[in-house]
């Protein structure tokens, strides 16, 4: 029965991908399609950035950090993303404490408008692993630049 079931699906997404991608409806909806501005993170220096590969979330000491971001869903309303997390023990002080590294998933959402613009920025960060999960807040974040040279 499963077989069946798909041998009926395969043909019929064949034929809606083809008529999507040259139909005049397909276009239609392309063309009406509103544009979407994707959200920002605002860093506490007022800085913003799409798909940033970092955010400090210790910008003071810089002992906690999501590094090697990977953003798999990036819109105006959530974005979704795999990283490291770098974390100092501060064990026994800071200076002489050990970085772990975590893998974790990084969800940042809760939106709010941007002064004097329509443009939106996220102010909530979830950070997931393997020691549970935990909101930060993003208006005391930092954000490292993207490097154009690489």
């Amino acid at each position: 029965m499963k077989t069946r079931n798909l041998a009926m699906v395969v043909p019929a997404a064949g034929a809606a991908l083809a008529l999507g991608m040259t139909g005049v409806a397909g276009a239609a909806v392309i063309q009406n399609a509103p544009e979407v501005v994707p959200a920002v993170v605002l860093d506490d220096q007022g800085d913003t950035q799409i798909e940033p590969e970092s955010i400090m979330l210790a910008p003071a000491d810089g002992n906690d950090a999501v590094n090697f971001i990977t953003w798999l869903v990036w819109n105006d309303g959530i974005a979704v993303g795999t990283g490291v997390e770098q974390v100092n023990t501060c064990e026994p002080t800071c200076a002489e404490g050990t970085t772990l590294s975590k893998p974790v998933v990084i969800v940042l959402d809760n939106v709010e408008p941007l002064d004097d613009s329509d443009d939106v920025h996220f102010t909530e960060a979830r950070i997931s692993g393997v020691d549970g999960s935990r909101t930060v807040e993003l208006s005391s974040v930092a954000i490292l630049p993207i490097d154009d040279a690489a």
